[in-house]
């Protein structure tokens, strides 16, 4: 059980620390709190995403999450 609990608690910790940063975010929303503990429960299955994707955004340095914004062209 030990073993199953650690891990659990390591997503359900790195899924607490990005809803903290997230200003956006509704702190206070239920549904906000039982995706994370679905994430917890299914680490077997959600840990290994979260790695692969911290991973990779390390590799690739910060990434602008907006679209470039076109040009205007003052027309005559």
């Amino acid at each position: 059980m030990t073993l199953y609990l650690i891990p659990a608690t390591l997503v359900f910790a790195i899924a607490l620390r990005t809803l903290m940063r997230d200003v956006t975010a509704s702190k206070a929303d239920v549904e906000t709190w039982i995706c994370f503990t679905v994430a917890a429960l299914l680490w077997p299955l959600t840990l290994p995403a979260i790695l692969y994707k911290k991973y990779f955004a390390n590799l690739t340095g910060p990434t602008n999450l907006l679209p470039a914004q076109p040009k205007r062209v003052n027309a005559l």
